[in-house]
């Protein structure tokens, strides 16, 4: 039983055979500050676990009330002292700036897009990235300078995107690099490479070099299979 019922059951007792409205929020406040020292020793959440009540009304409850739990404050040396987060360096700032400014911010858009992607299922492209086991490695995923400085050092540019070398591995500093969207887009696991005299291309650029029409090629050597010197060597007009 929650501290939010046990004083409603204390007042329907009180009031049996009379006509009343119960007002939970001011029932909560004045036992709060009945227990204010009690709670001060306890953070926000539990707190709304005791009264059985959001965490945010609670927190809303205790301004009204005016008490400060560890939630915010921290005792030190018998006096309250509010908790800080540690003060970034000047190199952090200087990071944190050029990712909020540069290219109107687009590398912090690039981050988080990385973490949806792997981590939120509502995400439109997370079956083909969390579902499939990728991750972001611990030290971006828990430190979002640590992506931006890297993106910096190794040569982000505007119109650049974040591409994994190996497209079944992880998003990590030794996997990833920036590429045109072109050559994004060649490295998809839908992409066909075709290997001729030694040179491993796309289809699509082996096609290109060869001035063939892209299903024509591809048909021959995977519908009607040819050997790729065939397919490649052989003029449209003699199929």
């Amino acid at each position: 039983m929650t501290r939010l019922e046990e004083l409603e059951n204390k007042v329907n007792e009180q009031s049996k055979g009379k006509c009343y409205v119960l007002d939970r929020p001011a029932l909560i406040q004045k036992d709060m500050k009945e227990n204010a020292e009690q709670l001060k020793d306890m953070t926000i959440k539990e707190i709304a676990e005791y009264y059985g009540v959001s965490y945010g009304l609670t927190a809303q409850y205790l301004r009204f009330v005016g008490i400060k739990t560890k939630r915010t404050y921290a005792k030190h040396n018998g006096e309250p002292k509010k908790v800080h987060k540690p003060k970034m360096s000047e190199e952090e700032h200087k990071i944190t700036a050029w990712a909020s400014a540069y290219n109107k911010g687009r590398i912090r858009y690039v981050y988080y897009d990385m973490i949806r992607r792997c981590y939120s299922p509502k995400d439109n492209h997370y079956n083909r990235y969390g579902k499939r086991g990728i991750k972001v490695c611990e030290e971006w995923r828990n430190d979002c300078k640590s992506f931006y400085k890297w993106a910096k050092d190794n040569g982000y540019k505007a119109g650049l995107q974040l591409d994994r070398i190996d497209n079944d591995g992880n998003y990590e500093p030794n996997n990833c690099r920036w590429v045109s969207a072109r050559e994004n887009s060649l490295n998809k696991r839908n992409t066909l490479m075709v290997t001729y005299k030694g040179k491993r291309k796309p289809l699509s650029d082996w096609a290109i070099e060869k001035g063939l029409n892209y299903d024509t090629l591809k048909d021959r050597i995977y519908r009607y299979g040819w050997s790729v010197e065939r397919a490649l060597e052989t003029p449209v007009d003699k199929d």
